[in-house]
């Protein structure tokens, strides 16, 4: 089976975003659930201009070997 190449990457944005204090939800058995809202922010790159709108949030699982699962909603302008 031949191998693929690597995938190339290309810069598209940053995001500075502005948040609010984080909001410890509690302990699922899977770890500490914790809730971050998004107050605004900006989007400015390359490829991709715009302002982060208030009403995302970052849904956080930190597990108990300390790493982080992420889910993170924003809404773009």
């Amino acid at each position: 089976m031949p191998l693929m190449p690597a995938p190339s990457l290309e810069h598209v944005t940053d995001l500075t975003v502005l948040v609010d204090t984080p909001i410890e939800v509690g302990d699922t058995g899977a770890g500490l659930r914790r809730l971050i809202a998004i107050r605004g922010g900006t989007v400015q790159g390359p490829r991709l201009n715009g302002r982060i709108l208030p009403g995302g949030a970052d849904f956080q699982l930190v597990r108990p070997d300390h790493v982080a699962e992420l889910d993170a909603r924003y809404v773009i302008q």
